[in-house]
């Protein structure tokens, strides 16, 4: 892949959480599980104002290293449903240049295809050069720099998806996809959309990826959140 962009992923709808996670205050840090009290008594940011300042920093530092090159030329898109915009807009750190962008929630699928296929679709009209995609989850809003970069670097000699595995499974966000995976997805879709595979690891195929094993280090923030553990 020669240039990739960014993407998160925020149209769920959050039914275990009660709300949109997205918006869910949370600690800087990961340091420990707060409990309901600590929670208030640490400063605290929206998940995806969170994970937008983390991007912006690793941006500056990849400036100045080779993975720089392949994401640094474009805004960060955020996949998520149309009545969700002024609510997430009104979190985007305003030190952020370029400015994020929206992509609505625009196809048939359900779930993170959803989300996947629009993006697909939203870059081959708006960013024709673009023939990747970093796509991560906005409920990790404490993933690691070198998570990240460890993707990035295997992308740039790869036309396959770039992902994670542990022993038990495959983690596939964060990932680093080809826009051409998802454009053969968004075929089977159109053909046959009663009968389409919505979940994400269950369309990856052996022949689609090349998996990294995830140091033990690094599970715990791979973890979702699903529960309002913050309030």
């Amino acid at each position: 892949m020669k240039s990739v962009a960014i993407a998160i992923l925020a149209g769920g709808e959050s039914r275990r959480m009660g709300r949109d996670k997205g918006l869910m205050p949370v600690p800087l840090r990961p340091t420990t599980v707060p409990t309901a009290g600590e929670g208030h008594q640490r400063a605290r940011l929206a998940m995806v104002s969170l994970l937008l300042r983390r991007l912006q920093i690793w941006r500056r530092i990849w400036q100045r290293s080779k993975p720089g090159a392949l994401i640094l030329a474009h805004p960060i898109l955020i996949s998520l449903r149309k009545e969700q915009w002024p609510s997430y807009k009104a979190q985007i750190p305003a030190t952020l240049d370029p400015a994020p962008l929206p992509v609505f929630d625009s196809t048939a699928a359900s779930g993170p295809l959803q989300g996947l296929l629009s993006l697909q679709s939203w870059i081959h009209r708006e960013m024709p050069t673009v023939d990747g995609l970093l796509v991560l989850s906005v409920d990790m809003p404490w993933i690691r720099m070198r998570t990240i970069q460890r993707l990035i670097q295997r992308a740039e000699s790869s036309e396959r998806a770039i992902i994670y595995k542990t022993a038990q499974r495959l983690e596939p966000m964060p990932g680093v996809y080809p826009l051409s995976l998802f454009e053969n997805w968004a075929s089977s879709v159109q053909t046959n959309p009663a009968r389409s595979e919505n979940s994400l690891y269950r369309r990856l195929q052996p022949e689609d990826i090349q998996s990294i094993p995830l140091p033990d280090s690094e599970h715990r923030l791979f973890s979702n959140l699903n529960y309002p553990i913050f309030d």
